[in-house]
């Protein structure tokens, strides 16, 4: 159901870094590099979410290295990566759509975090909840700890990882469900059982209370960003993330900012917000259009196969153009040396005649090996196959009155399958390429 993508960027949120080792295995040994090699990157993620410079603060007050500066000089990965879990979530309460069941989730949370989203009437950032009220001693090295009792109604989008993951669940220890933020939720204050009263915080403190928490649906904008205000954003967005980061790596070292830093900083986190909010409508909106999971991957596939088409397209017409322009100038090159031959029976050009004529049976030379190495003819032939693979098969969809999910699997393996002959042909094309190089190569050195 999930695309590589989303799980990807699902494993990453969750602090799974093991690297793949091919589309099934993950290495226990070895880790992700680079940005997604980062752990616990989600800690830093989620305080983007969140007003002001407490969170980040309470944070570090727990532990300097939690959170991670460096991944704000890959903001596009960020967003990336809230993109695709939050369609990853929708998939996920589709294919669950005819579920009536309420759920009881849990959660420790520090006090900065649950006052912010009561004063807001909603969730902030992705949410981790458990489906076990009794939460390891590591959830609880949080200044100020609030406990949550979270009721999530049906049709709430979300990701079950037990669901999700399988046997390659990481942390399956944990049974975490995730929320999405701008969850509209509503709070009220509960009782502390005799063992929670036990729970103590990073300082030592017991919990400062406890919420039962009603979460019913999202709470997202039907006003979208213009073109221009979306293209503005980006920019901003982009051109403060190295400034973002000296910032928060000077509060982790304990620098004090000047109100000058703190505002430029605040604004950034709300222009990351706005994008964010901005992504999740328009998947909001997709979903709403397409009503469930087959026409949603539905859609995907079309749009798939339609894209491919156009791209494959656009590289026949310029092989085949190319083809044109060489078979007209070899035309040309091959009929000079006869011509040149006729006119050097003329005393006075005998000598120039000769010249051109040698001129244009090297250029004629040229061209044939030019073609030869570049294989325009067989990429036209693999190109040309292939759009005429693809727009068959959209035209098959088109006419398709009988949609089922084993129906869409059948047209996406078509799909795949003609990918994978593509593919194929790519890299004979590729082989043929070499050989020819090759031939030449060794054509030279015995001249030589």
């Amino acid at each position: 159901m999930f695309t590589k993508k989303e799980i990807n960027a699902i494993r990453f949120y969750q602090g799974d870094t093991r690297k793949r080792i091919n589309n099934v295995r993950f290495s226990e040994s070895e880790n992700e590099t680079g940005f997604y090699g980062n752990p616990h990157a989600y800690k830093t993620m989620n305080c983007l979410m969140f007003d002001g410079i407490e969170n980040e603060k309470e944070r570090i007050a727990e532990d300097r290295d939690s959170l991670k500066p460096q991944i704000f000089l890959e903001v596009e990965k960020v967003v990336e990566v809230y993109y695709e879990i939050f369609r990853a979530m929708y998939k996920s309460v589709s294919a669950e759509k005819n579920s009536s069941e309420i759920q009881r989730l849990y959660r420790v949370d520090r006090g900065i975090s649950v006052q912010e989203m009561i004063s807001s009437g909603k969730t902030c950032s992705f949410t981790s909840t458990s489906k076990v009220s009794c939460p390891k001693e590591y959830f609880l090295r949080k200044k100020e700890l609030i406990l949550l009792e979270i009721v999530l109604l049906p049709d709430i989008p979300c990701l079950d990882f037990e669901e999700v993951f399988g046997d390659d669940y990481y942390f399956s220890d944990q049974r975490e469900v995730l929320l999405p933020p701008f969850l509209r939720a509503s709070f009220y204050e509960g009782k502390l059982t005799k063992a929670e009263e036990e729970y103590r915080d990073v300082d030592g403190q017991p919990p400062q209370g406890k919420y039962i928490v009603i979460v019913d649906r999202l709470h997202l904008p039907d006003q979208l960003m213009t073109i221009q205000e979306w293209d503005d954003a980006w920019k901003d967005l982009r051109w403060g993330s190295r400034k973002a980061a000296s910032f928060l790596e000077k509060l982790i070292e304990g620098g004090e900012p000047t109100p000058q830093e703190i505002e430029d900083y605040c604004l950034w986190k709300k222009g990351f917000q706005k994008i964010i909010l901005e992504g999740f409508q328009k998947t909001k909106s997709e979903w709403s259009e397409s009503g469930d999971l087959l026409q949603y991957q539905r859609k995907c596939l079309t749009k798939d196969i339609k894209k491919k088409i156009k791209e494959f397209d656009i590289c026949r017409k310029k092989y085949k153009k190319n083809m044109k322009i060489c078979n007209c100038l070899l035309v040309t090159a091959s009929v000079m040396p006869l011509l040149c031959m006729a006119l050097s029976f003329v005393k006075e050009i005998e000598v120039g005649m000769r010249i051109v004529a040698m001129v244009a049976s090297a250029g004629t030379l040229f061209l044939t090996r030019f073609l030869k190495v570049e294989a325009y003819a067989l990429k036209l032939y693999q190109r040309s196959k292939t759009c005429l693979k693809l727009r068959d098969l959209r035209r098959q969809m088109k006419y398709e009155h009988n949609w089922s999910l084993e129906k869409l699997k059948e047209y996406t393996e078509m799909f795949r399958i003609i990918m994978n002959e593509d593919t194929g042909l790519s890299l004979q094309n590729l082989q043929t390429q070499i050989d020819y190089e090759e031939e030449l190569f060794q054509n030279k050195m015995i001249s030589m």
